[in-house]
């Protein structure tokens, strides 16, 4: 990856984008723009970065004009939708695309008009941060995982769709949802995971109701155990904090915490604080986790909500229930130490990868 690699491939995702979004959403202005001879750039049209620049210029400016031109078109504007936006940040950071690239970013969105909406991890404070002049209007919205009633909404609607009857009935069917809620914290990736094994298990065992029992039933033997258990990398987004290049190794790091901390909840029956964490020898890391390298991870989980802070007191709490019932349960030194090992063998390839020739 280098700057002109990075904004070839810009431009042909930004127009394959736009030309499906016309085709799909706004055929008055695609036919418009037809009709006006003009026309979105073709892969094979589109040259080398200057040249996709230079057609990205000539492109808006027309299309601009014609929506200024038309009183149909004049609410139309090209919003652009970012997912993973951070990694760009990661790639400035590592020098292989240029910071020249944001100030174009920043000219781009002024001159054309253009808004941008960018979904991004924990670290686009940072990233922000670090290109004031170029984010300078911009909101930052956190993102957290669904409210309470959003899930009674999502848990109960598809239900409601495939039984005469209501599943989740009465008392018990109150507390089975407040179960998954605890299970899942709200976050709707956790939650379609427990829907879609609970779907599968009423059918087989031809079970009519949802109660807390069948839920810790489904986790147990449809979730943690049985023929299609969740795998390690399912959990990803709460123990992958790949954002800052200077701590590559922060992800087992999370790992390893977060094990022994599901341990520490489990054993305590409730919360925990640092001191009663406790990391076994068999985990071949150990000696790179003192007490300050932990408190520095419980704080950036405590930020990035996997860990719940207790009010008043510097006792913690995972918040998805059902990743800690998975660290319970399937994690342990093999798991931990053949994660280390990949993790260390995948910056390895990275780096040859990124090496100067």
């Amino acid at each position: 990856m280098n700057t002109d690699r990075f904004e070839e491939i810009f431009y042909k995702i930004f127009f394959n984008r736009l030309k499906d979004e016309l085709r799909d959403r706004h055929l008055p202005l695609a036919k418009a723009l037809e009709e006006s001879e003009i026309q979105i750039p073709s892969d094979d049209s589109l040259g080398d970065a200057a040249d996709g620049r230079y057609q990205m210029g000539l492109f808006l400016t027309r299309m601009n004009n014609l929506i200024s031109a038309k009183d149909d078109f004049k609410r139309k504007t090209v919003v652009m939708l970012f997912d993973e936006f951070t990694y760009l940040y990661i790639w400035l950071k590592k020098k292989l695309v240029d910071e020249e690239f944001m100030k174009y970013f920043k000219a781009m969105l002024n001159e054309y008009d253009l808004v941008a909406v960018a979904a991004a991890q924990d670290y686009i404070g940072e990233f922000i941060s670090a290109y004031p002049n170029q984010f300078g209007t911009t909101e930052m919205i956190p993102i957290d995982y669904l409210s309470e009633e959003a899930v009674q909404l999502m848990v109960r609607t598809p239900f409601g769709k495939i039984a005469d009857w209501e599943v989740f009935h009465g008392k018990a069917g109150d507390d089975a949802i407040k179960r998954i809620i605890e299970l899942t914290a709200g976050s709707a990736f956790f939650t379609m995971i427990m829907l879609d094994r609970l779907v599968d298990y009423l059918n087989t065992a031809n079970q009519p109701f949802v109660t807390p029992a069948v839920v810790d039933r489904v986790l147990k033997n449809e979730i943690l155990s049985g023929n299609n258990p969740l795998a390690l990398d399912k959990f990803e987004s709460l123990y992958n904090d790949d954002g800052d290049i200077s701590d590559p190794y922060r992800p087992v790091h999370n790992l390893v915490l977060l094990w022994a901390a599901a341990r520490a909840e489990d054993g305590k029956k409730g919360a925990w604080a640092q001191k009663d964490i406790y990391i076994p020898p068999e985990v071949k890391i150990v000696a790179d986790l003192n007490r300050d390298r932990l408190s520095i991870i419980v704080d950036k989980l405590v930020k990035r909500g996997v860990l719940n802070r207790t009010t008043g007191k510097d006792e913690y709490l995972h918040r998805v229930g059902m990743f800690k019932e998975w660290l319970l349960g399937n994690c342990g030194p093999d798991v931990i130490n053949g994660y280390h090992e990949s993790l260390k063998q995948q910056l390895e390839e990275k780096d040859k990868k990124e090496r100067p020739a």
